[in-house]
């Protein structure tokens, strides 16, 4: 189960007594996406998303024993919007983004399979779906920060929902957690030995029609966990919950609280009051919010850092291609942030009125409206039963649901 598939082909579906299985199939790059995984994933799911597809069941995972996937192929986007061709660096996460809304859609159960690293676009190949099964090989983080980015692909609305404080705590540091530890911090909705794989698959065959049902799922997921044998002892990481809470806590408006204790562990920097209101505020809008207005806001906030922020590059260059870990960034670190600059850059770059016609003609004057987007193709996707499918001929093609090559925004 962890070799990696005998096939050139980056993306593996096939089905099987009404079990999907979808191999990421990139194991040299840690199965990271490039466009064209991306493209092959929307495919799949639209066809297999549809009424009579005869896929009762969707399994997905990644070959080569390391990785689930380590990724987007930041590296290869950064170099095109570097050369003038931000074009294609929007393109990319546009098509990420709505894989990960179809993800988050699907009426077959979605079942990743995350047994070994899972970063970043990973995280967003997996965590929408219903059932996520990390293994004692999982690695999870979203170090987007690192690189002068954001954790997006839906994960923020994921990790504010998260209990306590560990949501902020994992988007603003990055942090891993390992095995087990996915599913003590809610990222994971069930934990087997990577041993015990092929025994789910078995179990979720024999399901038949009824694999269907998530319920049904759901329970042959918990009969598998109980034939592994007793979960893990409590880790390290749960034991130290309390303190990220209480380091990560800004529930009373206290500047002197909880964030004022995480400024002076990490950079001495404090919050303004109004600003630490914004912050409270903007947890809470995230804990309300659907993923596909999550990935609105992702698509919104995306195209400041690939048009004009140039720490984005910069960490980029830094920690992925010249690799001397020492990014040169604009942003003064004696200075705390500033929470007013936060509404403009969920905004649009350029004006909406400068959208193209047909866009605003197809996304009802919304060009960056995601859901709209997504519901569009896989509504032209179940128009067609046979031939190629039309969401891969509209990733190619100057039609209403590319991006436009003038503006470079959809």
């Amino acid at each position: 189960m962890a070799a990696a598939a005998p096939s050139s082909e980056e993306v593996l579906a096939t089905v099987s007594d009404g079990i999907g299985e979808i191999t990421l199939n990139r194991p040299a790059a840690l199965n990271a996406l490039n466009i064209n995984m991306i493209r092959r994933l929307l495919r799949v799911y639209a066809e297999w998303g549809r009424p009579g597809s005869g896929v009762n069941c969707i399994v997905v995972r990644g070959a080569g024993g390391k990785a689930f996937c380590a990724g987007g192929d930041v590296k290869s986007n950064v170099l095109a919007a570097r050369s003038g061709d931000t074009a294609s660096a929007l393109e990319f996460f546009r098509e990420e983004y709505t894989m990960n809304a179809a993800i988050g859609r699907l009426a077959p159960p979605h079942v990743a399979l995350i047994d070994g690293i899972v970063m970043g676009g990973g995280c967003g190949a997996s965590m929408h779906g219903a059932f996520r099964v990390a293994t004692e090989r999982t690695l999870f983080a979203m170090p987007e920060t690192a690189i002068g980015l954001f954790p997006d692909v839906g994960m923020m609305q994921l990790l504010a929902a998260l209990p306590g404080e560990a949501g902020p705590w994992l988007a603003l540091t990055g942090a891993r957690l390992r095995g087990h530890e996915l599913k003590e911090f809610g990222l994971a909705t069930h934990y087997l030995p990577s041993a015990q794989l092929p025994d789910l698959i078995s179990r979720l065959r024999a399901l038949g029609p009824r694999a269907a049902d998530p319920s049904a799922v759901c329970a042959a997921l918990a009969a598998a966990e109980a034939a592994a044998g007793p979960s893990p002892p409590p880790s390290r990481a749960a034991a130290r919950r309390p303190l990220v809470d209480s380091l990560f806590a800004c529930g009373n408006g206290s500047v002197g609280g909880g964030v004022e204790r995480v400024s002076e562990a990490v950079q001495g920097a404090q919050l303004e009051g109004d600003d630490e209101a914004w912050r409270r505020e903007t947890q809470q809008q995230l804990e309300r919010m659907g993923l596909a207005d999550c990935l609105e806001a992702d698509w919104a906030l995306v195209g400041h850092f690939v048009e004009g922020e140039a720490d984005y590059w910069e960490g980029v260059r830094a920690r992925l291609i010249d690799k001397d870990e020492a990014p040169s960034t604009s942003r003064d670190r004696a200075r705390p942030p500033n929470a007013a600059r936060a509404p403009a850059a969920l905004q649009p770059r350029r004006a909406r009125a400068r959208a193209p016609a047909k866009m605003n003609k197809t996304m009802g004057g919304s060009y960056h409206n995601l859901a709209a987007l997504e519901e569009a193709r896989f509504s032209d996707a179940r128009q067609v039963s046979t031939g190629p499918s039309p969401l891969g001929q509209a990733a190619q093609s100057g039609s209403a649901l590319s991006l436009d090559s003038q503006s470079g925004r959809a």
